[in-house]
């Protein structure tokens, strides 16, 4: 079975965009915020690997680009949404802002070039994809963000 790159790599920087949406609540701390960011992105991981493993079923059959394309439009992007969503009350504390904001809208780049080639996700060139935001993340402390755990 040809799998995309651990999906430990999309979701979790995907997820941790999340972390750049902050409202008025109160700024966390680092170690608060990287707590909470990588608590999002495990949790991620584990949907989108839950999801992966259901698409290829028990037989390990590489899906055809019309399931792959129907998979990213009803499952990885609504679900990364949701985990946007979800996080959007996380502040990320004022040292590490700027670098959040660059590696959320770079992850959010990402995730629009996966939206417009569904097929991009599944192939050896997927990793490559989530080099520069893993990077990012990990900069950032972030490890479950990063796809070090």
């Amino acid at each position: 079975m040809r799998r995309v790159v651990t999906f430990a790599v999309l979701v979790p920087m995907t997820v941790l965009m999340i972390v750049a949406c902050g409202d008025d609540e109160e700024t966390l701390t680092t170690d608060e915020f990287v707590e909470q960011a990588d608590a999002i992105c495990a949790a991620g991981t584990t949907e989108l690997d839950d999801a992966f493993a259901e698409l290829y079923g028990p037989s390990g059959e590489e899906p055809t680009p019309e399931q792959q394309t129907a998979f990213v439009e009803d499952t990885v992007a609504p679900l990364i949404q949701g985990q946007i969503d979800s996080g959007e009350a996380l502040n990320p504390p004022e040292d590490l802002q700027d670098e959040v904001e660059q590696w959320l809208a770079d992850v959010q780049t990402v995730l629009d070039g996966i939206t417009d080639d569904p097929e991009s996700i599944f192939g050896p060139e997927a990793e490559d994809l989530f080099a520069e935001v893993d990077a990012q993340a990990s900069e950032i402390g972030l490890t479950a963000c990063a796809g070090e755990d």
